[in-house]
């Protein structure tokens, strides 16, 4: 992103970090802005029919020691246990070949008063469906086959 702002006499690393200073900004609602303004893209491409598809992952950060509540996580890529965080990801196939992501949540079981993995997912899974006003279809890979986690009529 400082690459493409145009060069009016500040050098490259001045320019990224200005915008590093007001994405870390406390102060702005930028996360808040960001959460209201994503839905209007996806939510009217939503229909009853369409899947929304939940996948659970992880970002595994193998050589990390110092990063901010990093947890033990496995990565799905070699099986084994590593530092890194989990990842919540719901996607809107409203195409056939490439679904829309429309929610990406990392969490860290280590974080203060981080709920747990269930309730993390049920909120996501909460949110994208108040968003479309219950439209959609949950598809769920075989990992997320606890189906009393995921009756979402009853209050958590």
């Amino acid at each position: 992103m400082a690459r493409k702002l145009p060069d009016q006499g500040v050098t490259f690393l001045c320019r990224l970090d200005r915008i590093e200073s007001q994405l870390n900004n406390d102060s702005d609602d930028f996360d808040a802005q960001i959460r209201t303004t994503v839905p209007s893209l996806w939510v009217p491409l939503v229909r009853d029919d369409t899947a929304i598809i939940l996948d659970m992952s992880d970002l595994a950060k193998p050589l990390a020691k110092t990063m901010d509540y990093l947890a033990t996580v496995r990565d799905s890529s070699t099986g084994q246990l590593v530092n890194g965080y989990c990842l919540v990801e719901l996607y809107a196939s409203v195409c056939q070949k490439n679904p829309i992501p429309i929610l990406l949540e990392p969490f860290s079981h280590e974080q203060p008063f981080c709920p747990g993995q269930n309730p993390v997912l049920i909120a996501a899974v909460r949110q994208v469906f108040q968003c479309s006003a219950g439209r959609g279809v949950l598809v769920v890979d075989r990992g997320g086959n606890a189906r009393k986690g995921f009756d979402c009529s009853k209050p958590a």
